[in-house]
């Protein structure tokens, strides 16, 4: 009796494994279409933002492209602006660079000067400013290599030179406290950036 108790007891584990096993079979037989249907949703979801997808990369990899082409390593712009509240006005600066093999050849000079806002004394202060920048421009215009002209139109100054750093012959440049020649024909690119950015440009 012993034995048979022993081995009914055997069949009886025997048959709970093996229903153990088809249960985990049965799990496995579920997870699998499950997952190929998860697998399908997004390959159709992938197939339908394709267009989208595709077109977002390329115009990431178009705006890089002309963000490095846009930056001439042979140009250089600069501008600074300050307030001058004792004259009730404001100065805008604008300096443009070119180089060649990054050696200075050419540049151009922008001055803006308008009122500051609720400023009444500003007009006159501009009128006196564009007399005294017409004397410096008339004696710039006489050195060779430059070219330089000023306007005055709605209260605002505009003082635009250019100068060819080629042509230009330096002690001829006219002295003044207004415009100051401050760089040289092949001076450094990197030299002329760190000028302008202790005077506080931004380049």
């Amino acid at each position: 009796m012993k034995k048979m108790k022993d081995h009914s007891t055997q069949v009886l584990n025997l048959h709970e494994v093996h229903e153990v096993e088809l249960e985990e079979k049965a799990k496995k037989n579920r997870i699998l279409p499950i997952s190929f249907m998860i697998l399908g949703f997004l390959f159709i979801v992938l197939g339908f933002f394709y267009q989208d997808i595709f077109s977002f990369f390329q115009r990431d990899k178009t705006n890089k492209k002309v963000e490095v082409s846009s930056q001439d390593p042979n140009k250089l712009k600069c501008n600074y602006k300050k307030d001058d509240t004792s004259l009730g006005i404001s100065y805008t600066f604008s300096n443009q660079y070119t180089f060649s093999h990054r050696k200075l050849q050419k540049g151009t000079f922008k001055i803006v000067i308008s009122p500051l806002p609720n400023r009444d004394i500003a007009p006159d202060n501009i009128k006196v400013l564009k007399g005294k920048y017409s004397d410096i421009i008339q004696k710039m215009n006489s050195v060779e290599g430059i070219q330089a002209t000023d306007s005055l139109k709605n209260n605002t100054l505009t003082v635009e030179y250019r100068i060819d750093y080629k042509v230009l012959d330096v002690t001829k440049f006219p002295k003044n406290d207004k415009i100051i020649l401050k760089n040289t024909l092949d001076e450094e690119y990197a030299s002329i950036k760190k000028q302008n950015q202790e005077s506080g440009y931004l380049c």
